[in-house]
């Protein structure tokens, strides 16, 4: 039998780091998954987490895993996938490693991920990112941080991990560009808007000297974290709802800023969905093409372009039995 403790901690502490070059929140997320998966398979089995070995985690036993974060846990479609992903991923490593788990790797990776409905974008009018970028205070430093953070986030349309991890040397010359390295270690170069310049140089006047070489800080001069981040705008969103109606008990997720940097730069670009791809740092053009479902400006396009059938007018004579009528009352329910 392969003891799965001494697997499992090579390969996140090692594999990931070391040869996948995996980022920080890859490895967290990997992380979060064992730490859950493992504690629900020392349950079923009754036995310590320490002394269950690999061949013991079968693929009933996976499909059971799942289905509780979905039920009892109340996980949501994707984020199983995602706990499935890392499961796939371990497995892959092991079949390589060590040759007794290869047929039991074979049926994990055979575990389909399971489909769930996508629906529309949740994106902000200008109106409303406006407002949002308009709470903060900026008569103190966190205040001066928050915009400058927000803005940079919309402007360049980053994902709330790339925001948080820009460091001071990711600034180009004169504020002009930011370096970002994004999802898959993809990295590309993004210019800076002129008023997003003026808002960074105040924030770089005000910020706290130290050690950590994150752009934005926390209130321990730390660098600024996902859950800092979705926290600040939380309340910047909740202050902006005062004043724009239509944010008021919406929850305003950093990821929703980036949507909406995607969907007005498409408008911007006449739709041309390579240009918001290449601007957003998409691994493939699938990515961007969510962004067109919600935007009914192509489809009234199409419509009016398209030439409408012919209907000839008709003439409907209700039926006079009693029974019948009430027949076709009841098909029409």
């Amino acid at each position: 039998m392969t003891d799965l403790a001494p697997n499992l901690s090579k390969f996140l502490n090692e594999h990931l780091v070391r040869d996948q070059r995996a980022s920080p929140h890859t490895v967290a997320s990997y992380s979060l998954a064992f730490e859950r998966f493992v504690a629900f398979a020392a349950k079923r089995l009754k036995t310590r987490p320490i002394r269950i070995a690999v061949q013991q985690l079968s693929v009933p036993l996976i499909l059971d895993f799942l289905d509780q974060l979905e039920k009892e846990q109340g996980n949501s479609i994707r984020t199983r996938n995602l706990r499935l992903v890392a499961i796939k991923s371990f497995f892959r490593y092991l079949e390589f490693r060590v040759p007794a788990c290869l047929e039991l790797a074979q049926q994990v990776h055979a575990i389909p991920a399971k489909r769930f409905d996508r629906g529309l974008v949740k994106s902000l009018d200008m109106d409303e990112v406006q407002a949002i970028l308009d709470a903060p205070d900026t008569g103190t430093v966190n205040g001066v941080r928050d915009r400058s953070m927000l803005l940079l986030t919309y402007a360049a349309g980053l994902r709330v991990s790339e925001a948080v991890g820009l460091k001071l040397q990711d600034l180009g010359h004169n504020l002009a560009t930011v370096h970002v390295m994004g999802k898959g270690r993809r990295e590309r170069v993004m210019p800076v808007w002129g008023i997003a310049q003026s808002v960074l140089k105040e924030w770089l006047a005000v910020r706290p000297d130290g050690p950590d070489d994150h752009l934005f800080l926390n209130g321990r001069g730390k660098g600024m974290t996902r859950h800092g981040f979705a926290h600040r705008l939380e309340v910047h969103a909740t202050t902006a709802s005062r004043k724009v109606p239509s944010l008021v008990g919406r929850k305003v997720s950093p990821h929703v800023l980036r949507h909406a940097c995607a969907i007005h730069t498409l408008d911007a670009v006449e739709n041309d969905l390579r240009k918001v791809s290449l601007y957003l740092g998409h691994a493939s053009m699938q990515s961007t093409e969510a962004y067109t479902r919600g935007d009914p400006v192509e489809r009234l396009n199409a419509l009016s372009n398209r030439v409408p059938p012919q209907i000839r007018k008709g003439r409907f004579r209700k039926p006079s039995d009693p029974l019948m009528a009430m027949l076709g009352d009841l098909k029409r329910t």
